[in-house]
């Protein structure tokens, strides 16, 4: 598990904050919303983005899946 802090750079907007945590992007509509998370991920990185990871991107998680897993192999629809 991860325990480095990665670089975070935050930004204000309009109606709240972004937050650049490595690669990732997270909004937070208030500064107290946006201290109490960077307070969680300063004290417990890895923990964090294994939580983060797991809440906003599950499909990365599952195993791949066909398109069409009704269509029989060879790409031709069954005929009723």
């Amino acid at each position: 598990m991860r325990n480095k802090i990665r670089d975070i750079i935050i930004r204000q907007i309009d109606n709240g904050y972004i937050a650049q945590v490595g690669c990732a992007e997270l909004f937070f509509a208030t500064i107290n919303e946006l201290a109490k998370e960077l307070e969680r991920y300063t004290l417990a990185p890895g923990e964090v983005e294994k939580e983060y990871i797991r809440k906003y991107r599950p499909y990365d998680l599952l195993p791949e899946q066909p398109l069409t897993p009704s269509m029989p192999a060879g790409g031709q629809a069954e005929r009723r």
